[in-house]
């Protein structure tokens, strides 16, 4: 954990000196995303979000054509303040009835402070990618804007 620890270290770092401050964990189901997360929270007193609950609660009760603008709405009051900020447990975002893009969410955040985001799938050869060919929540790009730390 402590070579991963000093990568990502290493990478916010890097990102501090960026117009898009942001760096994105990459990693299936029980890679180890949210123990780094938290483990890098703790070590560097930087706030911890769990982003699913709150956000699944506020995007659900929201008529969907304004779930967009509540989802920017309700990621710029999670992560007010100044500092890195680490994002985890961001499944929600990416449910195609709430019509969000994720990755475009986290680099509107990423303008104004460091985001380090736990980003649930896989990274190979400049791709990103969540979920598996033919899911109905599948996504691929190429993240030119973030810095990609895979686990």
């Amino acid at each position: 954990m402590s070579s991963q620890l000093e990568a990502l270290h290493q990478a916010v770092q890097v990102a501090a000196g960026r117009y898009t401050k942001l760096v994105l964990v990459v990693g299936l189901r029980g890679s180890g995303k949210t123990e780094l997360l938290q483990a890098y929270a703790q070590e560097y007193q930087c706030p911890y979000i769990p982003v699913g609950s709150a956000m699944a609660e506020r995007l659900l009760t929201t008529l969907p054509r304004f779930r967009d603008t509540e989802a920017d709405r309700a990621m710029a009051e999670l992560c007010q303040g100044t500092g890195p900020i680490l994002l985890d447990n961001l499944e929600v975002l990416f449910d195609p009835d709430l019509k969000l893009d994720p990755y475009r969410l986290l680099i509107g955040l990423a303008r104004t402070r460091i985001v380090v985001a736990a980003w649930p799938g896989t990274w190979r050869g400049n791709h990103l990618t969540y979920a598996s060919p033919g899911h109905r929540e599948y996504r691929t790009l190429s993240p030119n804007e973030a810095i990609c730390l895979s686990l």
